[in-house]
């Protein structure tokens, strides 16, 4: 995986307003702070997860990070939302 290239700081800063951005693990306080301190106060993080657990309604966008390996039922349910 890589580190401290700036991917998820650039996929945070291309994310349309108000979509939902997908985070590899439970910790999403990091990709949060981050968005907050480029003034994205608009995205909702969730951890991968809990996709396909009930959140399957509409969003502007739904953003995957670099580092999140969905299986096919995830994947499905990105492709719904």
């Amino acid at each position: 995986m890589e580190r401290r290239t700036g991917r998820t700081k650039r996929q945070i800063q291309q994310a349309k307003h108000g979509a939902l951005y997908v985070w590899p693990n439970r910790l999403t306080e990091y990709p949060r702070l981050l968005a907050e301190s480029i003034g994205r106060y608009d995205l909702m993080f969730v951890n991968i997860e809990s996709i396909g657990r009930g959140r399957e309604k509409r969003y502007s966008e739904v953003v995957v990070d670099h580092a999140c390996e969905p299986n096919d039922m995830q994947r499905a349910s990105i492709a719904s939302m």
